[in-house]
């Protein structure tokens, strides 16, 4: 008997009673979970300084992204929250409805997020509409041969976590002859990251396994293939369910830092200024506003992952210093905080393999960024 199957036998009122209570403590768990996490997140995920310990060639493409349209999953799990709403705005009568398409959530932060095979998958179809040749896409995505005779790609994915502020997308469904409501068949819920909020997207490449056919133009020619892919999902097929609806599409300016990282005395030098900020240590009264390892105090972000706004901070966080300098931190923060915490908790060591980092400020400039690169690969392997 599992833990669920226990509750419900435990719990009073009607079974669908039950039922509900036990989904909807669920998702208020997730969500104390997600509060919890939020300042931790980057813990998990890899950075720059992870390459030295991969092989030369590696590289690690960092998106920030901002969506343009919805994005949703499904979850699988069998209790589904609901939510209480008012059917009658005379006498405030009200009922529950089952939210039949929740989002996905990750099981230890309780955040929305984008599964890595979720990833793969997508970022896969997007190469294929390309038309990616069936020996590239295995090189970079692997192969499936039964238990013992698969091959993992040189492509590797990591999850996307959202802030934990969802929203409601209702769906009409259509029949597919007419494009019409389709008669009894109500509107359809879905539990959405909305339009605005900003997300992550991690992927790590390393080039094994080689193959017999190896030869070092091949790093070049699979990074011109990956971003041209990850062009097209971002772009114009979307990462979500729904993707003939556009849903899971974003903007093409990233909101924040994003760069290409790459190990290797092979890659090409970057251009002096190339589109590289300045990087600025923090003030002397920014340091009582972060923790030993640079990350914000955690009174100083809500839930969702946002900044108390100044009047927010005037109440909860007067206590670390003046709203001039709360204002000053913030700013300073946004600019450079991540490359801060990024240097505190992984400083350059002597002797450490070369690294190259490769800033762009649009996801559409990922091509031509590929193109110098892999011109710049060939010319350091003679062709």
């Amino acid at each position: 008997m599992s833990i669920c199957d226990i509750s419900l036998a435990a719990g009073s009122g009607g079974m669908a009673y039950r039922q509900r209570q036990l989904a909807n403590r669920i998702l208020n768990a997730q969500r104390l979970a997600a509060r919890e996490w939020t300042l931790w997140l980057d813990s998990f995920l890899p950075r720059p300084q992870d390459l030295t310990a991969l092989p030369d060639g590696s590289w690690l493409l960092q998106i920030h992204f901002r969506l343009s349209r919805p994005f949703a999953s499904k979850a699988k799990s069998e209790f589904h929250p609901w939510e209480e709403r008012v059917v009658d705005k005379k006498d405030g009568a009200t009922e529950w409805f089952e939210i039949h398409n929740p989002i996905v959530r990750d099981h230890l932060t309780g955040l929305p997020m984008v599964r890595p095979t979720t990833w793969k998958g997508h970022l896969r179809f997007a190469a294929a509409a390309r038309g990616l040749e069936d020996e590239m896409r295995d090189r970079l995505f692997g192969v499936t041969r039964g238990n013992a005779k698969g091959q993992s790609g040189r492509l590797h994915f990591f999850p996307t976590l959202f802030p934990d502020q969802t929203g409601k997308e209702v769906v009409t469904p259509l029949s597919r002859d007419t494009r019409t409501p389709v008669p009894g068949r109500g509107p359809v819920v879905f539990e959405v990251v909305q339009p605005g909020r900003e997300g992550e997207l991690i992927l790590l490449y390393v080039p094994r396994p080689r193959g017999p056919g190896w030869h070092p133009r091949q790093i070049g020619e699979d990074l011109v293939a990956t971003f041209s892919a990850v062009v097209a999902m971002l772009r114009d097929y979307g990462f979500s369910a729904k993707k003939t609806a556009s849903w899971g599409v974003v903007e093409d300016g990233v909101p924040s830092s994003s760069q290409l990282a790459a190990k290797g005395a092979m890659w090409p030098a970057e251009k002096p200024g190339a589109g590289r900020a300045q990087f600025e240590e923090p003030q002397e009264s920014f340091q009582k506003f972060m923790d030993e390892r640079g990350r914000p105090n955690a009174v100083l972000k809500k839930a969702t992952g946002e900044w108390l706004s100044n009047q927010e901070f005037k109440t909860a966080g007067a206590a670390l210093g003046t709203l001039t300098e709360y204002k000053r931190f913030r700013a300073w923060y946004d600019a450079h905080g991540a490359e801060w915490a990024r240097r505190l908790t992984a400083p350059q060591r002597t002797g450490q393999a070369p690294l190259q980092v490769f800033e762009f400020s649009k996801i559409s400039e990922l091509p031509a960024l590929a193109e110098r690169l892999a011109r710049g690969l060939r010319e350091a392997s003679g062709g």
